[in-house]
């Protein structure tokens, strides 16, 4: 099968239809399904309305839809959403939309896509991928979100709501087995307890083998690329009257397994190879998916929360809400920075957080013709982080002596605090039965510390990964050479936004809705730990203008989303790789562009048929930008020093991303089965601002296939799934290797086939 894509013909097409993306979005609730697509019921908006009624852009996607696909984390949403991709280097997820989202992978850095858990803001990108299981709906909003979500939603939103207890008693038992020796359990039950009292208590366990070793052949080979988590979940409901409800729950998440390794890919845009291989390292003959790495990669987390909602119907118009939630994070991670069989290069990460929140808000309507939201907002987060690198004295950049051994070499250990308060409210007017109006804004504050930070840099002895580097006064600190031991800060940075948002929408009649929306959004600045900086990098700010068109036609057998939007960013927040002292820093990136559309089309022309069309375009520039590439720094090749980066494409942001999908239901008498095929097809990504093609993954074409029965009266649900079915070898993500071990292309692979079935029984 081929696929050949015309842009202009893309872009025509594109405004003239669009979709959600698979149908079995449609049974994302258990409202009454009425016409063919159903009435999805979201609560973007801090109120339950129809995803039809929401103007937003926005996608929701339903138990049933990630079930069918095997999800179980959110990395795997990435194809299910307009102009969405999620990775996940070293364990961390970065969620990109419309092109924006988070560079940094240094610990302690934040997205710009926030991310909740049934209304509790999750800040570390380490624990957004802590499992999907027990799912009501997830909500992709698209899109600055500065009213309603406030700080780090320039981006979006994504809203995981997961089911919570029932009035009866229910459940599921979920089991799936797949190559690689997948084996994955999932189940929940809850029901009533007493008068007033309910509960809920799920779990998911992911055991599966790596498609990767690590190692050279028959001399201790590690499997990577594993993966082993086990979560919990438990919810309790106190309903002492009908005007007040009190849920309470906790979850729980660990991880160990030889996941989250970046490979070397191939050599960077100066040409150089591998410095490990220059002093006669080994490099895996598929550098894709094996290392040949001394120090096998490994990633461990433990994470957990706490949550308290509260609800209390003040009177039948207006709601008291509170949605009180306290998360803490422990993440670790292991690789082998050179990539070759000798012992030249090892790094430690570790990641510690404690967070707070509080989210107060009132709600209602007041008459017929108006509804508001009015809240307040209060954050507070302490991460520590440390990373351990320690690198042979053998290699050039380090005293290039042989034999040499693994030396101290840097040590970073920092803390930043962050503190933030906001205000917000949005009312709706409808002026008549068909224009209304949405006008809201918020006021924020915060305030970024770093109480600590030190940088160590030491060649003079051994590396013990168990001995605290910074408990030897023979340590030098600051750049090379600087044996001066000193403490940077404690230093810290206060800023204040104001995001306003107004939306226009017409509803001419129950199947069409139009809408504009001007809005604002803002991502925090802050400090980034190793770059000794005593100065913040500035808050992210972007203005946005959007319009769109929800309509349902032909009886609801046709199903057509279209959104077209413009963006202005200041200050965009741009990672960059600093060679000395070796760092990962963020710089402000000046200004930058963004526009493009959307298009979500469903249609089922007969019964049981039904296809779906999954469509967006994007234009990204840099509009001011001058910066140095660090890995042309010491060569000779032109493109040395500052240079302009105007024109230049964003990070993560392809041109196009398309996903359609087939679909077909037979239902003999003994049972209804479901066959459905998605293709998946996206641009050129870039992964840095120079956008050279070393750093960047080629346009993809990626097929899936899932097949679902369900026996006539039984609780069983049986299904096959197969994913990348073409085996199709290409990069999540990418980074610069640093320059003093060649400047290549470091990057994570995506998934290869995967493929398996699953049981599921509901009681």
């Amino acid at each position: 099968m081929t696929f050949n894509v015309n842009r202009s013909a893309l872009f025509a097409g594109v405004a003239a239809m669009s979709v959600i993306p698979a149908l079995a979005m449609a049974q994302a609730t258990d409202q009454d399904n009425s016409g063919s697509f159903g009435d999805i019921v979201v609560t973007a908006q801090k109120r339950a309305e129809s995803i039809q009624d929401t103007p937003l852009s926005i996608s929701a996607l339903g138990a049933e839809a990630l079930s069918a696909r095997n999800i179980t984390d959110v990395t795997g949403i990435g194809n299910m959403a307009p102009n969405i991709n999620v990775n996940s280097p070293n364990g961390n997820t970065h969620i990109s939309i419309r092109g924006i989202g988070a560079e940094n992978t240094q610990p302690g850095f934040e997205a710009s896509v926030a991310f909740h858990l049934d209304g509790v803001y999750i800040s570390r990108p380490s624990s957004t991928a802590d499992g999907l299981y027990d799912i009501e709906r997830i909500e992709v909003v698209r899109g600055p979100q500065g009213t309603l979500y406030g700080r780090n939603a320039t981006g979006g939103a994504v809203n995981v709501i997961t089911a919570g207890p029932t009035d009866t008693l229910d459940g599921f038992g979920k089991v799936s087995l797949g190559n690689y020796g997948l084996v994955q359990t999932e189940g929940a039950v809850g029901g009533p307890l007493g008068d007033g009292i309910s509960a809920r208590i799920a779990f998911q366990t992911v055991d599966r083998g790596g498609w990767g070793m690590s190692g050279i052949r028959g001399n201790n080979e590690t499997r990577i690329n594993d993966k082993k988590t086990r979560a919990v979940r438990g919810k309790l409901k106190l309903e002492p009257s009908d005007s007040f409800s009190l849920l309470i729950a906790a979850d729980y998440f660990w991880e160990s397994d030889n996941g989250g390794l970046m490979n070397w890919i191939r050599r960077g845009n100066n040409g150089r190879p591998l410095v490990g291989t220059q002093l006669g390292g080994l490099v895996a003959d598929n550098s894709l998916r094996d290392t040949t790495s001394d120090l096998p990669p490994h990633t461990w987390k433990e994470n957990w929360g706490l949550a308290a909602t509260a609800e209390w119907d003040i009177s039948d118009a207006v709601t008291l809400t509170s949605i009180t939630g306290y998360r803490n994070t422990d993440y670790r991670n292991q690789w082998d920075l050179d990539q070759t069989n000798l012992t030249l290069s090892q790094l430690y990460d570790s990641e510690r957080s404690k967070s707070f929140s509080e989210a107060l808000r009132l709600s209602g309507d007041l008459g017929d013709r108006v509804n508001f939201v009015l809240g307040g907002y209060y954050f507070h987060e302490k991460v520590k982080s440390t990373t351990l690198a320690a690198f042979s004295t053998a290699v050039p950049a380090f005293g290039g002596q042989v034999p040499g051994f693994l030396a101290q070499g840097y040590a970073i250990d920092g803390a930043l605090v962050t503190d933030a308060l906001a205000a917000f409210g949005q009312a709706g007017f409808e002026f008549n039965d068909y224009i209304g109006i949405d006008v809201g804004a918020r006021f924020s504050w915060e305030r970024k510390k770093k109480p600590y930070e030190y940088y160590a840099f030491d060649l003079s002895r051994p590396f013990d990964p168990a001995n605290n580097p910074f408990a030897c006064p023979c340590i030098s600190t600051g750049p090379i050479g600087d044996s001066t031991p000193q403490l940077i800060g404690p230093v810290q940075d206060s800023r204040s936004s104001f995001t306003p948002k107004v939306t226009l929408r017409a509803k001419p009649n129950d199947d069409l809705l139009l809408f504009a929306t001007y809005s604002k959004g803002f991502k925090s600045g802050g400090y980034t730990l190793g770059t000794q900086a005593t100065e913040a990098f500035k808050p992210q700010d972007l203005t946005g203008f959007e319009g769109g068109i929800k309509a349902d036609w032909l009886n609801k057998r046709l199903r057509t989303n279209l959104t077209a939007f413009h963006y202005q960013f200041k200050n965009l927040q741009v990672q960059k790789i600093v060679n000395d002292p070796p760092s990962v820093a963020v710089e402000s990136a000046g200004k930058a562009k963004l526009y493009g559309i959307e298009a979500e089309i469903m249609v089922e022309p007969v019964d049981d048929l039904k296809l779906n069309l999954d469509a967006g375009w994007l234009h990204s520039e840099y509009v001011e930008f001058t910066n140095i590439d660090p890995t042309l720094e010491g060569t000779s090749l032109p493109g040395q020093g500052a240079i302009s980066r105007k024109g230049n494409r964003l990070s993560q942001a392809p041109e196009y991303q398309i996903t359609a999908g087939i679909e077909y239901s037979f239902r003999p008498d003994w049972g209804d089965i479901t066959l459905r095929g998605e293709g998946h097809f996206t641009d050129r990504i870039y992964y840095t601002p120079f956008n050279t093609v070393e750093f960047s993954q080629a346009p993809t074409k990626i097929f899936d296939i899932y097949v679902t029965f369900v026996p006539r009266e039984s609780k069983w649900t049986l299904g096959l799934f197969a994913k990348n079915i073409t085996d199709k070898e290409y990069l999540a993500v990418a980074t610069q290797h640093p320059v003093w071990a060649g400047g290549g292309v470091l990057g994570a692979m995506a998934e290869p086939r995967i493929v398996g079935g699953y049981a599921m029984l509901h009681f």
